[in-house]
């Protein structure tokens, strides 16, 4: 769903905090994790007239805010609970969600909000009328002391901020965090308490752009691919733009971290004030970082020396992107301060983030690698390359790969995907969901187009259940092979990886299937979640 046409506001700042204790101040989307963090914000900040909105009624809106909320350890999880629950505001929920909203004075409302028809309609209406209308990232830019790094990316920005947060944290100072995805904790509660010593690291995603003009002190861009199309018309150049945002606004005191080797974010530095530090992975640049030899060298003035900065030997992150990613994060760090040791030190340490390419159980010498943050069928492509590449170099055969896919249908161009899955994977497993079943049907027809037989390329299974998926795909594994859980598509949480209001984790089902079974041999490689 294409979201409204982009209306400039007024920046955020404290003067205008103050103003809106006596506005009527509504707050949409309070279980999810932007919006409970907004309401505490505001009603700690003295906003005498909130209104709350939810689309969960009252007897479900506690478990849907303890689900959006995995990030929290589950007593922090219930102390936020209360503190949201305890706010003496108007709550608006189930069959009442929006009501009076007509009324506000000042609407906020998460990222997402334009992707419901309900929102489009009554918060598009305030919003085209003027009424003033923020979000989460306007109240960090806004109020923010701290000096600003910002990292946005269609892939990679998560890994590329949290290893800018690790390297920083090797330095004296304080360093704060706030993310984009399900188990990242806001810090709007310490804004106040910020000082301009201190570092904020911010992963900043599309849609948090649309309405924003930031101005980080040090802005990066990963790459930009196609994503997200379905709310930018189909049109891939606006969709660049709007990512462009982060970094359009940065002064000549600031600096864009951009990537030389995706040609949409190397455009990017054309027209710029703020002066570009690239980094790349095919070669040396005039100004920045790039990788050869297994090690991270660095200019830091155009056309000067080069300098080594860290080895790679010690990073332990699977595949280029990967690469690429702690190239990002290396060239950020340095202009924040970070020395090549604390650079060095940080790539040896770190362990990566849940859900992405993350080995999490080893059984009977069968690999199993979470990647449940692959939503698109690029971020798929990049696992399949990281876990068989050094493989496909050493030797003709790469391990054989059990691939689970699912989910919706962003429109994307699946073809690359159903390449990569007729040559690697011995078996497609999918899951419900018009994603999923798109390229399961390309695969299958490009099976029947290649032989005249449906037998061609991998054996593709049909699962309407997660437990029964990974129970079929560890049963069906043998010694050698990598089960890979890399959805391709978006939603794969929201369909199949949640009952009850419960997170099931893949972990979890692979624990409990191999250990019912005698047969298989266990060690426990589980990566330590995120790190930093």
């Amino acid at each position: 769903m294409t979201p409204p046409a982009e209306r400039t506001r007024p920046a955020v700042d404290w003067h205008q905090v103050d103003a809106w204790r006596t506005k009527r101040v509504h707050v949409v989307g309070v279980a999810g994790t932007e919006g409970a963090a907004i309401a505490r914000f505001l009603a700690a900040a003295g906003v005498g007239r909130l209104t709350l909105h939810d689309l969960a009624g009252e007897g479900a809106i506690e478990a849907e805010f303890k689900r959006q909320h995995v990030g929290h350890a589950a007593p922090a999880r219930a102390a936020a609970w209360l503190a949201l629950r305890s706010i003496d505001a108007r709550w608006h929920l189930a069959d009442d969600y929006l009501a009076d909203v007509a009324d506000a004075d000042v609407v906020f409302a998460p990222q997402a909000w334009y992707l419901y028809a309900r929102n489009l309609s009554a918060l598009g209406a305030l919003r085209a009328r003027g009424v003033p209308f923020y979000g989460l990232m306007d109240l960090y830019f806004g109020l923010s002391k701290a000096r600003i790094i910002a990292v946005t990316g269609s892939n990679g920005k998560s890994t590329t901020s949290r290893l800018i947060e690790h390297i920083l944290r090797q330095m004296p100072g304080r360093v704060f965090y706030a993310g984009n995805e399900r188990r990242s904790v806001q810090v709007l509660d310490v804004l106040a308490d910020m000082q301009p010593s201190d570092r904020l690291v911010l992963e900043v995603s599309n849609r948090h752009l649309i309405d924003l003009e930031p101005h980080p002190w040090i802005g990066v861009v990963t790459n930009v691919l196609p994503n997200h199309l379905d709310e930018h018309g189909g049109d891939l150049a606006a969709y660049a733009r709007t990512k462009r945002k982060l970094v359009a606004g940065i002064d000549r005191r600031g600096w864009a971290v951009l990537n030389a080797d995706n040609a949409l974010t190397s455009a990017m530095g054309d027209g710029l004030a703020a002066p570009v530090f690239w980094y790349s992975r095919r070669g040396p640049v005039d100004l920045g970082v790039w990788s050869a030899g297994g090690l991270i060298h660095v200019r830091r003035t155009s056309g000067g020396p080069t300098e080594r900065v860290a080895t790679l030997a010690s990073f332990t992150l699977p595949g280029a992107h990967n690469v690429e990613n702690a190239l990002a994060a290396s060239a950020a760090a340095l202009l924040a301060g970070a020395s090549p040791d604390d650079i060095d030190a940080a790539l040896a340490t770190f362990r990566g983030l849940r859900h992405r390419t993350q080995l999490v159980w080893s059984a009977g010498g069968v690999r199993y690698y979470d990647d449940l943050n692959a939503t698109t069928p690029q971020a798929t492509i990049a696992a399949l390359e990281a876990l068989t590449h050094g493989a496909d170099e050493a030797s003709p055969d790469p391990p054989p790969v059990v691939l689970l896919i699912g989910g919706d249908d962003k429109g994307l161009d699946v073809q690359p995907l159903v390449a990569w899955i007729r040559r690697r994977v011995r078996r497609l497993i999918v899951l419900p969901g018009p994603g999923g079943e798109r390229i399961a049907s390309e695969v299958e027809r490009a099976g029947e187009a290649g032989s005249g037989t449906a037998g061609d390329g991998p054996v593709v299974d049909r699962f309407d259940r997660l437990p029964d998926a990974v129970a079929a795909a560890a049963a069906g594994a043998v010694a050698g092979d990598i089960v890979l859980l890399s959805p391709a598509c978006p939603y794969f949480f929201r369909r199949h990886y949640v009952d009850g209001g419960a997170e099931v984790g893949f972990r979890q089902l692979l624990r409990t299937v191999t250990a019912a079974d005698p047969s298989f041999e266990h060690t426990t490689e589980e990566a330590d979640g995120e790190a930093g």
